[in-house]
């Protein structure tokens, strides 16, 4: 039978899970339509008319899907960027967290100190 406690850690296993799921979606929504729009849109601004395809932004997203159906690493790398990134900072954010709380625990004055050492005879 189960304890209130593993139940309990089942549900905040259950929550974590679904709120990164949640965040993966959001970000590689955001890698497959948002970015490659926005790719579109400045570089229309600042290079001209897009002159594969019909010219517009949805003969560019189909351009981008091609890319990726025939596995070029470039349009995996542009519709990936978002969510690696963000991964990439909050990978970095938990190593740096992780190692402040370890600092603290050694700075604490709750440890014991450190036996002195005894004099040395010369």
């Amino acid at each position: 039978m189960p304890t209130p406690t593993s139940l309990y850690q089942r549900g905040r296993l259950h929550h974590r899970l679904l709120r990164e799921s949640i965040i993966a979606l959001l970000l590689l929504g955001v890698g497959f339509v948002a970015l490659p729009l926005a790719v579109f849109y400045v570089g229309t601004a600042f290079f001209g008319a897009y002159e594969g395809g019909t010219g517009g932004a949805g003969s560019f997203l189909d351009a981008i899907f091609s890319a990726l159906a025939g596995g070029e690493r470039g349009a995996w790398l542009l519709v990936l960027s978002p969510f690696l990134v963000i991964t990439l900072l909050r990978m970095a954010k938990g190593a740096l967290t992780s190692r402040s709380r370890q600092a603290s625990r050694s700075d604490s004055p709750n440890t014991a100190p450190a036996a002195a050492e005894p004099p040395r005879e010369t």
